[in-house]
């Protein structure tokens, strides 16, 4: 994005010290190279490769510190070109800050409401199956047949994983729960199931601890593998 801005009197009023700052931080850092280029100049032989090399350093050290203090001695408003430059810039990189901000509020807002569609998604889902409970035999037969089909479905590497995995952990794969094979071998650990879940690419864990009386479920998120989960739902009910 192209940005355009024309400096006002305002603005070389406002810039006016930060410019006179950076450029006496030029003056005084050229100054500095000078005099170490000269002690070196010093300690070289003459005519050597070396000494060349230095001796042109220093010839250009001399350019930019003249350049500078020239700007230095020019007046400090709109006539000066290199200070019209300097605001300019200035003004350009303050504009990109505020549509960059504006950006980020907007994938913030539109990242928050990804994450209120997807709890509105598993409180339906979770109230889709509990209706799905009431239904009649009939009805069942309609839904074995499907949990047949996307267990069919089913990628072999998260088939192969719960042969490795404990019991009170898993994958949700289109709806269907997928547990882990290897048996719990303390009972402590019956407290705890945690469930995996990708949804449009995001990765989203299910944390569910039964700790009588209560019943706390927490939602993670993983944006990427090697990132770190975050916690963006959480809710606690006594157990009935």
């Amino acid at each position: 994005m192209e940005f355009t801005v024309e400096p006002t009197l305002k603005d070389f009023t406002f810039y006016e010290k930060f410019f006179l700052k950076k450029l006496q931080e030029e003056h005084d850092n050229l100054s500095k190279w000078m005099r170490f280029t000269e002690r070196r100049l010093e300690e070289l032989g003459r005519n050597t490769d070396t000494y060349l090399k230095q001796e042109e350093r220093l010839i250009m050290y001399q350019e930019k510190l003249r350049v500078t203090a020239e700007s230095m001695a020019a007046p400090v408003d709109g006539t000066n070109e290199m200070f019209i430059v300097y605001v300019t810039e200035q003004l350009t990189l303050k504009e990109k800050q505020i549509v960059n901000s504006k950006k980020k509020k907007e994938m913030c807002m539109a990242k928050k409401q990804k994450e209120n569609d997807c709890m509105k998604k598993f409180r339906s889902s979770e109230s889709r199956h509990s209706r799905e409970a009431r239904y009649s035999e009939k009805n069942m037969n309609h839904f074995y047949e499907r949990m047949i089909r996307i267990d069919d479905e089913m990628p072999n590497y998260l088939r192969e994983a719960l042969d490795n995995m404990p019991a009170n952990k898993g994958y949700i794969f289109r709806g269907v729960w997928y547990f882990g094979h290897v048996p719990l071998m303390r009972q402590e650990d019956e407290k705890y199931l945690t469930m995996s879940e990708r949804v449009k690419g995001i990765q989203y864990i299910h944390e569910y601890i039964y700790d009588f009386p209560k019943k706390t479920y927490n939602l993670y998120e993983k944006l990427s593998k090697n990132s770190p989960k975050k916690l963006i739902h959480s809710e606690e009910h006594l157990m009935r």
